[in-house]
C-alpha cells in the first residue's frame, strides 16, 4: 500500500487480484494441490520417504503463486475492468514501474514475484491491450485518494513470513 500513489494504481492492482479470483487462478491452484494430496495419501503409508518429498514439492508450488500465463491474464483483463470502472487503465503500469524502481538492485526475484514474468514484457503487454482496446478512464479522484487513504509502512523484515515445513499458511 505504501507504493500505491493514486486511486488509479489501487483499481489496477484490484482488478488484477479481482482476475486472479474470476478466472480460478486460485481453484486451480488447489485442485493442483488435491491431486499431489492424493499421490501423498496413496505414499504415506507405504514409503514415508516419498510422501516427505510431495509434500515438500507441493509447499513450493503453493507458495510460488500464479504462473506467468496467469499473472500476464490478470494484468490483462485487470486494467480493463479498472477503465470500465472509469479509472485510468495506466494505474496497474504505474504501480509496476514503482515495484521495478523500488527492486532494480535485487539480485533475484524473491517471494510472491518471483513467479510473475519479467517487468518490461508486463508494461508491453499492458501498453498495447490499451492500445488495443483504446482504453480510457475519466475519472478524477487524485485529492479523495490521498485524503482518504493512509498508510503506515513497516520495515519487511518485520512482515510476518510462513517458515518451510510450517502447517498451513495461517
Amino acid at each position: 500500500m505504501e507504493r500505491i500513489n493514486s486511486e488509479d494504481e489501487l483499481a489496477g492492482v484490484l482488478g488484477h487480484e479481482i482476475i486472479h479470483v474470476t478466472e480460478k487462478h486460485t481453484i486451480r491452484a488447489i485442485q493442483k494441490g488435491k491431486a499431489v494430496q492424493m499421490g501423498a495419501d496413496e505414499t504415506m503409508a507405504n514409503n514415508p520417504a516419498i510422501f516427505n518429498k510431495i509434500v515438500d514439492k507441493a509447499t513450493d508450488a503453493v507458495m510460488a503463486g500464479f504462473g506467468r500465463g496467469e499473472e500476464l491474464e490478470a494484468d490483462e483483463q485487470g486494467i480493463v475492468v479498472a477503465a470500465k470502472a472509469a479509472y485510468d487503465p495506466k494505474g496497474l503500469g504505474a504501480f509496476l514501474t514503482t515495484l521495478a524502481d523500488r527492486n532494480k538492485n535485487s539480485t533475484g526475484k524473491q517471494g510472491l514475484f518471483a513467479s510473475h514474468p519479467e517487468m518490461d514484457e508486463r508494461l508491453k503487454k499492458l501498453d498495447k491491450t490499451i492500445a488495443d482496446q483504446k482504453l480510457t478512464g475519466s475519472a478524477v479522484v487524485d485529492a479523495r485518494f490521498h485524503q482518504n487513504v493512509t498508510y503506515k509502512p513497516v520495515p519487511l523484515a518485520s512482515v510476518t513470513t510462513v517458515e518451510k515445513g510450517a502447517a498451513g499458511l495461517a
